[in-house]
């Protein structure tokens, strides 16, 4: 008996390291992420016990719906059956797994993988990991600036290095927003220094947004931050640390402004390409101009195939025919996705998987709305928003992201209760 037990904590103790390290490596460099994503899933192979953790399934409201997100992986798969390009199907398949395999891993793994306590740590992780990568970057930038003489090495792709700004900018901003939320959540008056420490990590992640000058990243953070205000100010009735926070964050925005007009140029441009002729969108350099024509050619797939969609194999190449037929040679020559998982997945999978993917972000922020667990609301309302213009589901970077942090903060939700946790970190503080 003693083995068995020794057995399952060895494999306990594997499991948990490897979402620290998932935590850890994702903003520094995913690439090192499936490795741990194999290990996890050989352990739990290796570990067994497969009616046990399936008991407390069927058992458990909270890891039965869990597991549910898994479903959506399954209709991409079940998007096969009337795909033609066989080949990127599979490969499509491959790169959303993790939309499968994390539901599944944490809705079978013992309730301490996702406590308290491991939350914390695994926050913890994350943040460490965000700040290691962005000393890397800014490392980079400055011997490229200094040695190499390179232009703008500290803002938007070329400080991103391997990443895209557009998903950089989202990491930052998670990390801003669980740190916010640990930091509005206690007395100011003990333990100064760790305050301190967590307010500079802030002013160091909003830099860095924005001087990647992602437009989505940039307009994330004004929502978080306009989120926190209002959560200071109307649910916890504390008007001068809603004043201090918007404040500061009025005053951040007008400094970059100053500081930094390429950046606020890129969102003017915005404005200017909405207004102007739909009809010239096709010869626009700008990429949000690039942007609108191609959701305009998704729209027109959309309504051809609104049903079932092309399938899950054919999404680039319904794409690419769209292009060449409205002479869209940028688009066509760089081989764009739809640049909208809303539309990428309504192409794919039609309504159904439209609806499912809505519904995914919607039904889970009402629960999250319900447990007072006000990070998760921030999480799913970052990554809905980014995915307006990212197809984010297409490559390792968004799933990985989406996939293992909605499994898990989903899950801790039963065991986490927001309101009683920051009373008694108050009281500890």
């Amino acid at each position: 008996m003693s083995m068995i037990n020794n057995k399952t904590m060895i494999h306990r103790v594997i499991f948990r390291y490897c979402l620290l390290g998932i935590a850890f490596l994702l903003p520094v460099y995913g690439r090192l992420v499936p490795p741990l994503i194999a290990v996890m899933v050989l352990s739990w192979l290796i570990e067994g016990r497969f009616r046990e953790k399936f008991r407390m399934v069927r058992s458990d409201r909270m890891r039965m719906l869990t597991l549910s997100f898994g479903l959506f992986y399954l209709l991409y798969l079940a998007g096969l059956i009337y795909t033609s390009n066989f080949e990127y199907g599979l490969f499509d398949l491959q790169v959303k797994f993790s939309i499968f395999i994390f539901p599944l891993l944490l809705a079978t793994a013992d309730k301490e993988s996702f406590s308290n306590s491991q939350r914390r740590h695994l926050l913890l992780a994350y943040i460490a990991g965000c700040l290691a990568g962005s000393l890397l970057f800014m490392g980079r930038a400055f011997v490229e600036a200094v040695y190499i003489h390179a232009e703008n090495a500290f803002s938007y792709a070329s400080l991103s290095w391997y990443f895209h700004s557009s998903y950089l900018s989202m990491y930052y901003n998670f990390a801003i927003a669980a740190i916010l939320g640990h930091l509005i959540s206690l007395d100011w008056k003990r333990k100064i220094p760790w305050r301190i420490l967590e307010a500079a990590l802030i002013l160091w992640f909003i830099i860095l947004v924005f001087l990647l000058s992602s437009k989505a990243g940039i307009l994330t953070l004004g929502g978080i931050l306009l989120f926190c205000t209002g959560l200071l100010v109307f649910k916890r009735k504390n008007w001068l640390g809603g004043i201090i926070v918007l404040a500061v964050g009025v005053g951040i925005f007008y400094t970059t402004y100053r500081l930094l007009p390429g950046t606020f140029q890129r969102m003017e441009t915005v404005g200017k390409v909405i207004r102007s002729d739909a009809s010239k969108l096709n010869q626009s350099p700008e990429s949000t101009a690039e942007r609108l024509a191609i959701w305009q050619a998704s729209t027109e797939i959309i309504r051809d195939h609104y049903l079932l969609g092309v399938g899950t194999g054919d999404v680039k190449d319904a794409l690419y025919v769209k292009y060449a037929e409205k002479n869209m040679v940028s688009a066509l020559n760089k081989k764009l996705n739809a640049h909208c998982q809303y539309l990428q997945t309504f192409i794919a999978l039609g309504i159904t998987g439209f609806l499912f993917l809505v519904l995914m972000l919607v039904l889970p922020g009402i629960q999250a709305i319900r447990r007072k667990d006000n990070l998760y609301l921030v999480f799913l309302g970052i990554f809905a928003f980014n995915i307006l213009v990212e197809s984010m589901f297409e490559i390792q970077a968004g799933v990985v992201f989406y996939a293992f942090f909605n499994a898990f903060l989903f899950i801790s939700m039963s065991t986490t209760n927001q309101g009683s946790t920051d009373n008694t970190e108050k009281r500890e503080s």
